[in-house]
């Protein structure tokens, strides 16, 4: 399947929603599963996600609660900026 960069990802994530994002955790689940060993607290965490990916109004819910990301990355951006006038930092608000 075709990768996409942060941003096309970002604006797919936004466009289709929580059926979407069930899907892509499902697959990200998948390759969990093919690439890890199977220790026993791996396998509960994959039991755990792969029914939890399965229930829209779960994860629908589980968005509407979550916090917007804190703060303390845009102060610290602008902390850094002033030290680091030319530096370009990356990364989306929400990642840190």
């Amino acid at each position: 399947h075709q990768r996409l960069g942060h941003d096309e990802l970002d604006q797919d994530l936004v466009v289709h929603g929580a059926a979407h994002r069930q899907r892509r955790i499902a697959l990200h689940a998948a390759e969990i599963k093919r690439k890890q060993m199977p220790w026993s607290v791996t396998l509960i965490a994959l039991a755990f996600v792969s029914a939890v990916v399965k229930d829209d109004a779960y994860l629908q819910q589980s968005s509407d609660v979550t916090p917007p990301p804190p703060p303390w990355r845009a102060s610290a951006v602008q902390q850094l900026s002033k030290h680091f006038p030319t530096r370009e930092f990356f990364g989306k608000p929400f990642l840190s």
